[in-house]
């Protein structure tokens, strides 16, 4: 188009100088030929009093006769300046520092895309003035200090942030994200590595009257308290769903990390642990003991054989009526042989090592606030993960699982679809383990309210984790942002979907004889990624990268929070103050075995108080 616009105007300039401007020169001639000292003069009073006049001259024939000589030479001049190779290689320079050459012109050959223009940004993401209050809340994708404006997307879709460490997407993503949202009033569940995301918002957040929920896995002295069991509590009078929460607890436990080979070993796993939630939920005599850390002591004390080759464990649960369903759960290791069942006892004390150690018992011992309360008010969740135990990651995903459906069923209730939209937002989310089914909550979660932003390092951290699933989990994020990597397949899949384009090419040829030299150019087109997997590597500080499903891609300033009005108002709060680690009360039953008939008498035991100083 610009080269279209290019021509149009040198003809027009052709045609200025060949009609208007060269017979006004010849004229100067012709009073030349009748007196060479005053020519100057007379040819200056007339070009004054008579500028138009050019096509008018072209009636006298001297003038006309020279006008015509003169036009091949005019023609010429200007088919040069317009062709000349050097104005042509001036097109293959990189525009604004990032990616390649201009596109061809007059083909498409070889690729359309091209990156959005102004007019296409502000209808395909939401602008919104800083200084006004958003109508809804969305993840930010850039920002433009000058203007006071950011670019946001709103919509129902996930996006996955793809940023190496010391990006910034902390900086530049997260926080004002967290500003957004706040003051769009929707509700966000936080993974928080670093625990920087709480310490630094959770003031701000109070004030716009959020209710704020901690829990630092990393400190369990301060924060809130959650039980994993809590589903399973929820649901105890109604054994199908209390055995289904039960079951997806032990998944998880589980797998999370990825298992290879006979998956008899995990499934014997599993059901151990299935048995000895339900067990801790059904049996236990009061609520104070249902928690993980009873499930975990009754494996460590009724598990291990006694010298007459019996379990008690497993004469404990035989013991339990017909149908119980912790006797059901049991079914898959009780049929295994002895030995293998006791590698199920060895597999389920290694997956639930965590709940030795006191200071997670003590945190996951009861529950102080509902699941499902940030889609009905308010609200901001903050899961502190310490990145220096990789063991406690799956508390975090434990958490996301159950909230997720504690929301589902919420929204079945308000037919359909949350009050109050609920953003996930999980930073580190390839370090964390699989999580029951993501692809297919994924799917489903847009309709119902739940919008999640995934934060990884690299597209290789989800394979790792979710296998085939990780294209499923990808496909479902409708937007990407892209910071930085230093992998280079996430490159080469980020040059794939910024699409290819045309782009001219020109050769150069030359020949010497014996008489002359010959030279020539050639032109013609290719295609080329809008952006190559090099230059994605090289992608600048200051910028984001955003591909959206169906549009092409966008690059938006983004930057640093210092540059955003919330650098002011997001200020680090009291850390809070820390208690003291108290054991849980436990509860295990005694199994008695009279030697002397081989029969097995068992019977429930009063409550120990305080087996975890025991292990």
């Amino acid at each position: 188009m610009k080269r279209k616009v290019a021509i149009f105007i040198m003809v027009a300039i052709f045609l200025f100088v060949s009609v208007m401007v060269l017979p006004l020169i010849l004229q100067f001639l012709v009073y030349f030929r009748a007196n060479p000292l005053q020519a100057a003069g007379r040819w200056l009073i007339f070009v004054r009093d008579s500028p138009l006049a050019g096509p008018a001259l072209l009636k006298h024939a001297f003038i006309r006769r020279l006008w015509f000589l003169l036009q091949p030479l005019i023609a010429g001049g200007f088919v040069w300046i317009l062709w000349q190779p050097g104005i042509r290689k001036r097109k293959n320079k990189i525009q604004d520092g990032v990616g390649g050459p201009e596109a061809a012109e007059y083909s498409i050959t070889h690729g359309s895309s091209r990156w959005q223009s102004k007019n296409e940004i502000q209808e395909n993401v939401t602008a919104w003035q800083v200084n006004q209050v958003p109508k809804k809340g969305g993840v930010v994708l850039g920002y433009e200090e000058a203007k006071k404006k950011a670019w946001l997307e709103t919509n129902d879709r996930h996006t996955l942030i793809i940023g190496a460490t010391r990006s910034g997407k902390t900086r530049r993503l997260i926080f004002p994200t967290i500003w957004e949202l706040a003051k769009a009033g929707e509700s966000m569940i936080l993974t928080d590595p670093k625990g920087e995301l709480y310490e630094r918002s959770h003031e701000y957040l109070k004030k716009q009257g959020y209710d704020v929920v901690l829990l630092d896995f990393r400190n369990p002295r301060r924060g809130n308290f959650w039980n994993p069991l809590c589903p399973v509590l929820t649901a105890k009078d109604d054994h199908a769903k209390a055995s289904e929460s039960a079951w997806d607890i032990a998944h998880m436990i589980v797998h999370q990390k990825p298992h290879s080979g006979d998956p008899l070993w995990p499934n014997g796993t599993e059901s151990v642990i299935a048995a000895l939630l339900l067990l801790t939920v059904l049996e236990a005599p009061d609520e104070k003991y249902r928690h993980m850390g009873t499930a975990y002591s009754i494996l460590y004390e009724l598990g291990a054989g006694y010298e007459d080759g019996t379990i008690p464990l497993n004469d404990y649960i035989m013991s339990l009526p017909v149908g119980h369903p912790a006797k059901a759960a049991f079914g898959t290791a009780l049929l295994a042989p002895y030995r293998t069942r006791a590698s199920f006892f060895t597999g389920a004390a290694a997956d639930l090592r965590l709940w030795a150690d006191a200071s997670i018992t003590h945190l996951t011992a009861k529950q102080d606030h509902a699941l499902d309360r940030p889609g009905r008010e308010k609200s901001a969740v903050f899961l502190v993960i310490p990145d220096e135990k990789s063991t406690r990651h799956i508390l975090a995903s434990l958490y996301i699982d159950q909230t997720y459906q504690a929301l589902v069923d919420l929204a079945a209730r308000q037919g359909g679809c949350l009050p109050i939209r609920v953003n996930f937002l999980l930073d580190e989310f390839g370090n964390m383990p699989a999580i029951n089914d993501f692809d297919k909550k994924l799917t489903v979660a847009g309709g119902r309210g739940m919008r999640f932003t995934l934060v990884v390092q690299d597209v290789a951290q989800l394979k790792r984790h979710y296998k085939e699933a990780a294209q499923t989990i990808t496909g479902n994020c409708h937007t990407w942002i892209y910071l930085l990597t230093a992998d280079i397949d996430t490159a080469r899949l980020i040059s794939a979907k910024t699409g290819q384009y045309t782009v001219e090419t020109e050769s150069y040829s030359s020949s010497v004889r014996s008489v002359d030299v010959s030279t020539g150019n050639q032109y013609g087109t290719t295609g080329r990624a809008l952006l190559l997997p090099d230059e994605v590597l090289r992608w600048p500080q200051d910028l984001s990268l955003v591909l959206q499903s169906r549009q092409f891609p966008m690059r938006l300033p983004l930057p640093d929070l210092t540059k955003w009005p919330a650098d002011q108002e997001l200020v680090p709060g009291c850390a809070g103050v820390e208690r003291e680690i108290q054991a849980p009360d436990l509860w295990v039953p005694v199994v008695r075995t009279e030697k002397n008939n081989n029969e097995k008498n068992m019977k429930k035991d009063a409550p120990e108080q305080d087996v975890l100083h025991q292990l």
